[in-house]
């Protein structure tokens, strides 16, 4: 296949990515009460659509939200490396696609063990919740990671004629 066009495939799917995250990283609906029309994000709770983040209405954060939004930090950092090895492989034909592959893998991690975190301590902690379309979101992100680490490993791979050119010049 076209170079260009696995690159461009590639993009769109980092794209994705990353948009998912952010937009899962700021909205207030990770968990919510619909009876009581409360909801809670990674930096606010809500009740009855007036949001206020935790300080502002006494209370301390807990540590494992802290963990979580570090994570889902490092997460996009690694998409946004990723996505610049991506652009970088247009204009340069030495493709870093180890170093890609490697950042992906970190990202769909990052967004693993946040998630894992954030679960373990919401359903041993809150009870009547319900999990969010921002949890939702949150998981997204993990599986196209993930998808595109391999992609990324199969699709740009030395083909064998450039292995044995290789080993006789």
């Amino acid at each position: 296949m076209n170079q260009n066009f696995l690159l461009s495939f590639e993009i769109f799917f980092i794209t994705c990515s990353v948009t998912l995250s952010l937009v899962s990283f700021v909205t207030t609906d990770w968990i919510h009460k619909s009876h009581d029309k409360m909801s809670q994000g990674l930096w606010e709770v809500c009740v009855s659509h007036l949001c206020r983040s935790f300080s502002t209405i006494g209370i301390k954060e807990p540590p494992y939200i802290q963990a979580v939004r570090a994570f889902i930090i490092m997460s996009m950092v690694g998409q946004a490396m990723s996505t610049c090895s991506i652009i970088y492989a247009f204009s340069n034909k030495s493709y870093h696609r180890k170093l890609t592959t490697a950042l992906l893998l970190w990202s769909g991690i990052c967004t693993l063990v946040a998630m894992a975190a954030y679960i373990i301590n919401m359903t041993s902690s809150e009870s009547g919740f319900e999990f969010g379309f921002s949890f939702i979101l949150g998981w997204l992100p993990a599986g196209l990671c993930f998808a595109l680490a391999v992609f990324t490993a199969i699709a740009h791979r030395p083909q064998r004629e450039d292995l044995l050119i290789g080993a006789y010049t």
